[in-house]
């Protein structure tokens, strides 16, 4: 306490990179209401009046703490969180922020966009092939909707509890909590393999050639689903990216060059990324463990208090997925034409959506940008005190909301007009070679055009849900896809079935649609109490 007060010490210094470590520091964690906070905060760092005394010159630890007060809120004070970022970051730093979450946004996409080139280029994909018999198809179809459906709920709930360790660098912990829920989502694809074979086996419905193409197809595509996640949650999305070029260019040399049949071409090649990826990602995981700080980690989640909490996102994993593929179960259940077996692939059905795909492409970077933009702005309000006053949290964000729900439908328009546009000029000028003629016939163009509206308004309801998943209100969006899973399922059926097969993707629209209205309406009610749904997440 000596030093402290030693007259020999009289001069404030704040031009030290301490000082400014020390202000970031602070503001990471909150914007402070008084001095008194602040030196609470440097006590449980282990401050003192000495340590303030010997590094500041400052008289005790309050007076720095004062001194800290006026520096963070010189600039950051009078800041609305909702018209501009904080002052240390210049354009140029907000440009490159937007323009990562960008490509982090449509990297998403990358795969879908990959194999669509390469049916138009070299007719083969990782797990498609336009040369295949109906048989065939229909085997690979249904192998690859239970995958989907099989690994959703744990993709959710994988990245869900995996990000928030990642985050803070808890690798380890992010490590075994990772394998916990890979082992269950094992052990639930296997139990609904033996349960499909089971089914098949009572009914006789697959013959005996197609049963085992659909398992293999779908037990190797859990497994790279799995890890596409894990890759997702490790930032690595443009390494699966490039597995799966590689993935595709083995099957390309074992098909035409090789000689072998395209079935055991994509069988070779997905065994083979799924090991490579599983390789990967073991190094990843090393990696972030060996940079983590030492000492810095967390124990696991109580594992019955991690599934309670994490189930709503593991329910509505299984639900989306359902939601997706459901028009194409009904449309492909519907015995308007030849059907040998109970599900029949419709190629011209299956073209239309693969192309109505890649409208999605625009809006999920655009939608990663703005809503990322969106949640920064309501934690630096947090953490400034503006929720403190819910009128001007609410006058200011709100319409934030409402112009980035427009601009990220009005970018699905836009692509969606785009992918249209190309496709009428691939066809009239056939680019190298490539021919669109087998997308101009009636069902794959109605399945398109409804297709891609139906993807206009589900890039709504992402970000709708993505927003609400990030204050941790997963019960509504649950209820609202459960609700719009019905109308999907019940407009297809009728549709289907009133008119032709290809109808079903009405059911699509009508979900879309309703979901879109109903998380909207959810998000409203938040906006008008962003306050309560933060400090309630928080």
């Amino acid at each position: 306490m000596n030093n402290a007060m030693s007259p020999d010490i009289i001069v404030f210094n704040k031009d030290t990179d301490k000082y400014s470590e020390l202000i970031e520091e602070i503001k990471a964690v909150r914007m402070p209401e008084d001095a008194f906070e602040i030196s609470a905060y440097l006590e449980s760092l282990g401050w003192d009046d000495d340590k303030a005394s010997s590094t500041f010159g400052a008289r005790d630890l309050f007076e720095l703490s004062e001194r800290l007060l006026e520096s963070i809120g010189a600039c950051h004070i009078c800041v609305s969180p909702f018209v501009e970022a904080s002052c240390e970051v210049g354009v140029f730093g907000k440009w490159k922020k937007s323009l990562r979450s960008f490509l982090r946004g449509i990297i998403f996409a990358f795969p879908m966009a990959i194999s669509v080139a390469s049916m138009l280029t070299v007719r083969l994909s990782l797990w498609a092939y336009d040369g295949l018999s109906v048989e065939m198809a229909t085997s690979i179809a249904i192998g690859t909707i239970l995958s989907f459906m099989a690994v959703g709920g744990f993709t959710q709930v994988i990245s869900r509890r995996g990000y928030a360790y990642i985050d803070q660098g808890y690798y380890r912990v992010a490590r075994k909590t990772t394998l916990y829920f890979l082992f269950l989502g094992a052990i639930f694809c296997t139990l609904l393999c033996l349960v499909f074979i089971g089914i098949n086996l009572y009914f006789s419905q697959l013959p005996f050639n197609m049963l085992v193409v659909s398992i293999l197809y779908y037990v190797f595509l859990c497994i790279i689903w799995l890890s596409v996640t894990v890759m997702y949650l490790l930032r690595k999305e443009f390494a699966f990216t490039a597995l799966l070029s590689f993935g595709i260019l083995l099957v390309y040399v074992l098909f035409y060059h090789a000689g072998l049949s395209i079935i055991v071409s994509q069988i070779i090649a997905l065994s083979v990324v799924s090991i490579v990826t599983w390789i990967v990602l073991i190094f990843y995981f090393m990696s972030g463990e060996s940079r983590s700080e030492k000492g810095m980690d967390v124990f696991m989640q109580r594992k019955s208090v991690m599934l309670y909490t994490l189930k709503p996102y593991f329910i509505y994993g299984f639900l989306y997925f359902t939601f997706l593929f459901t028009d194409r179960i009904i449309a492909w259940s519907s015995n308007s034409i030849y059907m040998p077996y109970i599900f029949w692939f419709r190629g011209q059905y299956e073209l239309g959506l693969d192309f109505a795909l890649l409208i999605l492409i625009l809006p999920m970077g655009v939608c990663e940008v703005l809503v990322s933009d969106m949640m920064e702005k309501i934690d630096r309000a947090m953490k400034c005190g503006w929720l403190e006053d819910s009128k001007l949290t609410q006058s200011k964000s709100l319409p934030y909301y409402v112009k980035s729900l427009a601009a990220i439908f009005l970018s699905a328009v836009f692509s969606a007009v785009s992918v249209t546009a190309a496709i009428f000029l691939i066809r009239n000028y056939a680019p190298f070679g490539i021919s669109l003629d087998i997308f101009f016939n009636s069902t794959t163009m109605f399945v398109y055009f409804v297709g891609a509206l139906s993807y206009c308004f589900l890039s709504v309801c992402l970000a709708n849900i993505v927003i609400q998943f990030s204050l941790s209100h997963p019960d509504s969006v649950v209820k609202n896809l459960f609700i719009s899973l019905l109308l999907n399922f019940i407009v297809g059926f009728v549709f289907s079935r009133w008119f032709d097969y290809y109808w079903g993707i009405t059911g699509l629209l009508a979900g879309t649609v309703l979901l879109s209205v109903l998380t909207t309406i959810d998000m409203l009610k938040i906006m008008n109490k962003t306050d309560y749904y933060i400090y309630k997440s928080v």
